[in-house]
């Protein structure tokens, strides 16, 4: 009796283990990777399914699908660090920003060395590069398609992520003419928002909103800082270098790589640059620099017909008689579809009604009335 009763305990012990071990690998499988290694590259011939990635030497970055907003069915293909190394699903590239794709999606590399995505094994090609002959990605997080040579065994590099930047600027990558940073409409949409920071004329960063209107400047690179980011004489983490060609490239320097070895510079979709590393104790992003200052500095911060208010969080509120746009976006710290009347104006139907946009917001208080110009607003 005991001796059946200690096998079929082990029998249990067994099966819970398996039943767990599946579980996890199921887990896992469903963000991009599971227990088993995922491969260093792609080759002609070749294709991603949904659970599958490559992985760059270190293990640091995947390439794959992967879900956002995690838990729906809008699937990206892209670049993403692991989440054995950085706790939540974060992506530095993204193939199909401006449109998600299904869970029907495919990720081939053709024959004819094209790496193409569709949504669907019928659907029209979203996304394409190539030719090639091989895809890795590197422990930089850059993604790169190369090609052999006929004449010897040496490889040309003949496209890379980091030559086709979202908003996310990588140690090592450049920013140079004909390149920015976009930001995302908001935090689980990729697609472009309204805010980027692209190179001057004068060796320079500008931020500019809808690529029309400029609202910060770094001042011109000297060879050692910008001339309005006095801090980078004090301690600076980051080397910077500017090529007339590639433009400006940055990275760590050796003696703080261990701690902010894991550094990005991001877009945001609140019109800020930032400047974060990752904290493997806490888990979390540390932002310990950004551009402008203040978030009243930046242009439509808080949308149309809006006030801003740097000494008061939130920063953004609406005037007497005005209610925001979207009081979810508001509730969730989004403003940049501002305030709009709270009830419709009693016009006469003969009379026309304006609203003039100047350097402050003006509105009209109603038909018969005089005009009322409202400082601190926000155009």
């Amino acid at each position: 009796m005991d001796t059946c009763k200690k096998s079929t305990d082990s029998l249990t012990r067994i099966t819970i283990f398996f039943f767990c071990f599946f579980f996890f690998c199921f887990r896992l499988s469903s963000h991009g990777g599971c227990l088993a290694a995922a491969p260093k590259n792609l080759t002609t011939g070749s294709s991603l399914s949904l659970n599958q990635t490559i992985q760059s030497p270190s293990g640091l970055f995947q390439f794959g699908f992967f879900e956002m907003p995690q838990g729906s069915s809008s699937m990206y293909l892209g670049v993403f660090y692991n989440q054995n190394t950085v706790k939540d699903l974060v992506s530095i590239w993204i193939a199909n920003r401006n449109q998600s794709v299904s869970t029907d999606a495919t990720c081939t590399f053709t024959a004819e060395g094209n790496l193409t995505l569709k949504d669907g094994e019928g659907g029209s090609i979203l996304w394409q590069i190539g030719p090639g002959d091989l895809l890795e990605l590197l422990d930089s997080g850059n993604l790169v398609l190369k090609r052999n040579s006929n004449a010897s065994s040496e490889t040309t590099m003949v496209w890379q992520s980091f030559g086709d930047p979202g908003n996310t600027w990588m140690p090592t990558g450049s920013i140079g003419p004909g390149q920015k940073l976009e930001s995302w409409r908001n935090a689980s949409d990729p697609r472009p928002g309204p805010y980027s920071l692209r190179m001057g004329n004068n060796s320079n960063f500008v931020l500019w909103y809808n690529d029309s209107i400029q609202y910060w400047d770094s001042g011109a690179w000297n060879g050692a800082i910008f001339s309005n980011v006095p801090e980078m004489t004090a301690n600076y983490i980051f080397n910077f270098s500017f090529s007339n060609i590639t433009g400006f490239t940055w990275s760590v320097y050796p003696e703080y790589g261990e701690k902010y070895n894991n550094s990005r510079f991001v877009m945001q979709e609140d019109g800020l640059i930032a400047e974060s590393s990752y904290g493997s104790s806490q888990n979390s992003w540390d932002i310990f620099w950004t551009k402008p200052n203040q978030h009243c500095d930046v242009i439509r911060y808080c949308g149309q017909n809006s006030i801003c208010n740097n000494n008061v969080d939130p920063h953004c509120s609406c005037p007497a008689g005005f209610k925001s746009v979207d009081p979810t976006e508001w509730g969730n710290q989004i403003f940049q579809k501002g305030c709009e009347r709270a009830s419709p104006l009693d016009c006469p139907s003969n009379q026309t009604t304006t609203t003039t946009t100047t350097t402050t917001t003006t509105i009209l208080m109603g038909a018969s009335k005089a005009w009322r110009k409202m400082s601190g607003l926000k155009p």
